[in-house]
């Protein structure tokens, strides 16, 4: 089991046409891959959330270019393909008083999917996820 810690990068970004590609140009231009994206939005102001390989230098690019930015560790679990495993694990995250603030689901090879989860107390919520049925796979 690897011990890298995979970091999801949180900018505010208004909800118009542009601006998402205005923020992806300052990390391609410092040379910065992205892994993954998730955005969203309310109204008129939005957020994209993105993991990238170098999540140090996505913070440095972006804050340079005056974006607020937010950080979070994120934990990665591999959780069996059927009905109710999530529910387990999201229960043993609750009795152990970890919030689930974000949770992504990837895809699922075979009989396993894999999730990735952003929480209140990230090293808490790999021990949990370490001694339940599910397992960390990487991060």
């Amino acid at each position: 089991m690897a011990s890298n810690n995979t970091k999801i990068v949180t900018i505010p970004i208004e909800n118009t046409p542009g601006t998402l590609a205005e923020a992806t140009r300052v990390l391609a231009d410092e040379n910065v891959n992205i892994v993954a994206i998730e955005t969203t939005s309310f109204g008129e102001i939005g957020l994209a959330r993105i993991v990238t390989d170098k999540p140090e230098a996505a913070e440095r690019a972006l804050r340079t270019k005056g974006y607020t930015v937010t950080t979070s560790e994120l934990v990665e679990a591999e959780l069996q393909n059927k009905p109710g495993e999530l529910a387990k694990l999201c229960e043993k995250l609750g009795e152990a008083d970890i919030n689930i603030e974000g949770l992504w689901a990837g895809p699922v090879t075979g009989n396993t999917g894999r999730i990735v989860i952003r929480v209140n107390d990230a090293a808490a919520a790999r021990r949990v996820v370490q001694s339940a049925s599910p397992k960390v796979v990487s991060r």
